[in-house]
């Protein structure tokens, strides 16, 4: 959090794509909050976000998740 609040710098390379597409994309509202979510209470997203960043290049464009 106290990387997209501006509190402290993002060293790590993949998190700064992160980090400049969260600035990029908050400009486009009114208003935003960023809010902390664990990963031990995120387990699934963290899975599909490791497996997104993890194999990219072989991932189709579009990901379909069935709730």
């Amino acid at each position: 959090m106290d990387q997209i609040n501006g509190q402290c710098g993002v060293k790590n390379e993949i998190l700064m794509k992160y980090h400049e597409k969260d600035v990029t994309m908050a400009k486009g509202f009114d208003q935003t909050i960023f809010q902390h979510v664990p990963r031990a209470s995120n387990e699934d997203l963290d899975r599909l976000s490791q497996l997104a960043t993890t194999y990219y290049d072989e991932l189709p464009k579009r990901v379909y998740i069935e709730l």
